[in-house]
C-alpha cells in the first residue's frame, strides 16, 4: 500500500479529497458499511478519517460547532481504533447538504487535521450530490441501493445531475436488502443501462448486502471496495 499512498500523496488527494458513501441516513447499513471500509484500510496500515452522518451515540461535538465558530476542526477528531478516526458529523453535514456551497469552507482546513489521512469518507444522503460533487468531483462514490423503485429513482436522478458537473467520478453500487443476489444484479443492470450514456466510467458493482447484520456480507463488500481502490490508483 506504500506505493499507492505515495501516489495518493503526488495527487493530492490526502487533502483534497473526500470519498462520499451515499445511503438511506435511516438504515444502520450505511455506518456499518463505512466502518467497515475503515478497518479493511486499517489492516493494511492505511489512516483513514470518516465525517459521519450516520445513526450514533450521541456526542456534546459535532462537525456543525466548526462551521460555527465553536470549535477548531483538530478538536473533533476522535481515535476509534488504530488507524481509525472519526469526525461526528450529523448536524454539520446535513447543514452542508442545505448548503453544499459552503463545502470549501470544510475542504480548505483539511490541512489542520492532527493526522495525514491516506483515505478520508463522509456518508451522505443520496441525494446529496450537490455536496458530494465538492467533496469528491473526480474520486470514489459509494450507493448503497434498496431495491425499491424510489431508492433506484433517487440513486439515478443524483448520477445523472452529478454527471453534468463530474463525469468522472467513479460510481460503486451496492445493493442492501431485497429477495437476494439475482435481484441485486437486476438494480444494478438496470442502473447500469441507464447511466451508460452519462458517465465517462461505467458504474462498478461491488456487492450485495442482504441485511445490516450480515457481518460477512460487510466485510466482503469492503474488501471488493477497498480492492477495487487500489486498483484505481495503481
Amino acid at each position: 500500500m506504500d506505493q499507492a499512498r505515495t501516489l495518493r500523496q503526488l495527487l493530492g488527494q490526502t487533502l483534497t479529497t473526500i470519498h462520499p458513501i451515499l445511503g438511506s441516513l435511516g438504515s444502520p447499513t450505511v455506518g456499518k458499511l463505512a466502518r467497515q471500509i475503515m478497518l479493511e484500510h486499517a489492516q493494511a496500515g492505511d489512516d483513514t478519517l470518516l465525517f459521519d452522518a450516520s445513526p450514533q451515540p450521541a456526542r456534546p461535538q459535532d462537525l456543525l460547532q466548526f462551521f460555527q465558530g465553536r470549535a477548531h476542526l483538530e478538536d473533533l477528531v476522535f481515535c476509534v481504533g488504530e488507524h481509525l478516526h472519526m469526525v461526528p458529523a450529523a448536524q454539520g453535514l446535513r447543514a452542508l447538504m442545505q448548503h453544499p456551497e459552503q463545502a470549501p469552507v470544510l475542504l480548505q482546513n483539511l490541512h489542520r487535521l492532527p493526522l495525514t489521512c491516506d483515505r478520508m469518507y463522509a456518508t451522505l444522503s443520496p441525494k446529496a450530490w450537490a455536496l458530494a460533487s465538492r467533496f469528491a468531483p473526480s474520486g470514489d462514490w459509494i450507493w448503497l441501493v434498496q431495491p425499491t423503485r424510489q431508492s433506484v429513482t433517487t440513486t439515478f436522478q443524483s448520477i445523472r445531475q452529478a454527471a453534468a458537473v463530474c463525469k468522472d467520478a467513479q460510481h460503486r453500487i451496492i445493493v442492501e436488502g431485497g429477495r437476494g443476489a439475482d435481484e441485486a444484479d437486476h438494480v444494478y443492470a438496470s442502473l447500469l443501462e441507464t447511466t451508460l450514456g452519462l458517465l465517462s466510467k461505467p458504474l462498478q458493482y461491488c456487492g450485495h448486502i442482504p441485511t445490516p447484520d450480515s457481518q460477512q456480507a460487510l466485510a466482503r463488500v469492503a474488501k471488493a471496495l477497498c480492492a477495487a481502490e487500489a486498483v484505481a490508483l495503481s
